[in-house]
């Protein structure tokens, strides 16, 4: 299945795919809005297969909340990898960076920095909403 998810997200070049049951959800949308709102959705994820475009450690923290089984990555942060794997989640990636960097490419993530050092998938989830309501506000 994970094989199944990463070839949806590479030929029809979207940017995440989930699949649980042969339900395959996916996203075209940039940023962690679209992954946040398939949490928020309440619907039961775990044990899905997941494939994204870039994972940092924001992400990784929704996909540890999503309860996913495994997930497969274009690029991942080394905080993403710490976390995945501190929660038993099965990892593929191309590419691993240090940390995933804005969108003006001239630092770090606002999500990944929001997250930091916090390992608690609870607590970072709280820095993640709160940092996203300032980007919007200040956009």
């Amino acid at each position: 299945m994970l094989s199944k998810a990463k070839k949806l997200l590479i030929d029809n070049n979207t940017r995440l795919v989930i699949i649980k049951n042969d339900i395959t959800t996916s996203s075209n949308e940039r940023g962690i809005k679209a992954l946040l709102e398939i949490l928020d959705s309440n619907s039961d994820f775990s044990g899905a297969y997941a494939a994204d475009k870039v994972v940092g450690k924001a992400a990784a923290t929704v996909y540890v909340l999503l309860k996913i089984k495994a997930l497969y990555a274009k690029v991942v942060s080394e905080g993403a990898k710490e976390i995945i794997k501190a929660n038993g989640i099965y990892l593929e990636y191309d590419e691993s960076v240090p940390y995933i960097v804005n969108r003006a490419g001239n630092g770090m993530c606002p999500m990944e920095e929001a997250v930091g050092d916090e390992c608690d998938p609870e607590a970072a989830i709280k820095r993640i909403r709160i940092r996203l309501e300032q980007l919007l506000k200040s956009n």
